[in-house]
């Protein structure tokens, strides 16, 4: 709305003001109660898709249109500057609902926003210009009280029924130009267009059916409106209900009224009527299908993302999988080759027969034992293991404690080196030579010693 006016916009609110005045001046031709209250009121869907698809600027050529239309058809000044107010007004309240409550350019894509179109465009706002012109009618004396009650009812039916058949299809059709149709499409549209033709002609006109009859069969229809908004868009199904509406329009022109004891006021609401039940059905079976639509394409679009992430996963779970089973193969080759140093340092430890070698647990039990042991002390592996090695220790030696203080040099300074006599198996006595390291584990607890002994 701030943008400059440039000299398309000129053109484009001269267009709309004299495509305004002409529909106006046509739809006149069927205000059978009142001059200036037709049953058939087209300019009201033509003002709200101005309205909406150019912005409220186009509001002076609605005006001026509407003023035209009504002073050069029924003269008094007043009552027409008061109806061209309300038409007006009547407009720009409907393009604002339209923009407010309806989601814009899919304001017929779910049967809720169609209800609320037909609440607040269809029947709301179209109350405005049809009780602003009744009272405008009413101050100039060009209505009577009287009838005050038709004419209101007559003037809304109208407006209601161009906004919901004509701005429809306006609108959507300038939101969406292209035709992108293959072949089997372009047959489909091109065979609902002669049917509902076909059948226009045969309900609507005098030429075939007799009119009494022609009222039993409009119901038929019912199943081309039906076929058009099961399968194509909103457009299509608004541009049905134009073509419909237009045949339905010159039925009530060649209607012989008096064969059906009614007046032509009374066939053309019952004509806007019908046609208002048929857009109302249409619009609603469309949305829905568009809904199923939707929701079928995000479901697909669902499933797709979906796949692609389990083939992700799957792709991820194999690698790591595969790094897992590397990792168990290097882990078997380590604890392979740990076993075979374990086994290797076994058979070194086993084959030294001059050295005593052997562990303790951190309170000096004996838990390893190899042949030197055996050899030089005299206690086989059995005999021996599970010992405090002070049995090898004179009994003065014992009752000093300095077994225990090894162990705690050793612990402390991480080496204790001892020589002095030890006893065998057989009691007897030998010098030794001793050396006892501490045996940390990786988080530095101490697990045992050492222990080497030399004759």
């Amino acid at each position: 709305m701030n943008r400059k006016f440039t000299f398309r916009d000129f053109v484009n609110i001269a267009v709309i003001g004299c495509v305004y005045f002409l529909a106006g001046k046509f739809c006149l031709q069927f205000a059978y109660l009142h001059p200036s209250a037709s049953p058939i009121w087209a300019p009201t869907g033509i003002a709200l898709a101005s309205l909406y698809i150019y912005g409220y600027r186009v509001w002076p050529a609605i005006a001026l249109a509407a003023f035209a239309v009504n002073y050069s058809t029924y003269g008094p000044l007043l009552s027409s500057f008061g109806i061209a107010l309300g038409n007006t007004l009547e407009g720009v309240a409907g393009a604002y609902l339209l923009k407010r409550f309806l989601h814009g350019k899919r304001f017929l894509d779910r049967p809720r926003d169609v209800f609320l179109f037909i609440l607040l465009v269809g029947a709301l706002s179209t109350t405005i210009s049809a009780s602003i012109g009744l009272i405008s009618l009413l101050l100039t004396g060009a209505a009577t009280l009287s009838n005050a009650a038709r004419l209101w009812a007559t003037w809304w039916l109208g407006d209601a029924g161009g906004n919901m058949i004509i701005a429809p299809a306006l609108i959507l059709w300038h939101q969406e130009r292209k035709v992108e149709w293959d072949r089997a499409k372009w047959m489909e549209a091109s065979l609902v267009l002669l049917t509902i033709t076909g059948l226009g002609l045969l309900v609507f006109s005098g030429t075939f059916i007799q009119s009494q009859m022609r009222f039993a069969l409009k119901f038929l229809c019912i199943p081309p409106m039906i076929w058009t908004a099961y399968r194509f868009k909103q457009r299509e199904t608004a541009t049905a209900i134009v073509l419909l509406s237009f045949f339905a329009l010159l039925g009530g022109m060649q209607e012989e009224f008096a064969e059906l004891h009614a007046s032509p006021t009374k066939v053309l609401l019952l004509l806007q009527t019908f046609m208002g039940v048929i857009a109302t059905t249409s619009y609603l079976l469309s949305s829905v299908v568009t809904e199923q639509q939707r929701a079928a394409e995000e479901l697909k679009n669902t499933n797709v993302i979906l796949e692609e992430r389990v083939e992700e996963r799957t792709l991820s779970l194999s690698r790591m999988i595969a790094d897992l089973r590397l990792e168990i193969l290097q882990r078997k080759e380590m604890e392979r080759s740990l076993r075979d140093s374990q086994e290797r340092f076994r058979l070194l430890v086993d084959a030294v027969k001059d050295y005593a070698i052997f562990m303790l647990d951190p309170e000096g039990h004996i838990e390893s034992w190899n042949a030197g042991a055996q050899r030089l002390i005299g206690y086989t592996a059995e005999e021996v293991m599970g010992k405090d090695f002070s049995v090898f220790y004179t009994p003065e030696d014992a009752e000093k404690g300095t077994p225990t203080k090894l162990l705690k040099m050793a612990a402390t300074k991480g080496q204790a080196n001892s020589v002095g006599l030890r006893v065998r198996k057989d009691g007897s006595k030998f010098w030794a030579d001793v050396v006892l390291s501490p045996l940390y584990d990786k988080e530095g607890k101490l697990k045992g010693f050492a222990k080497i002994t030399r004759d």
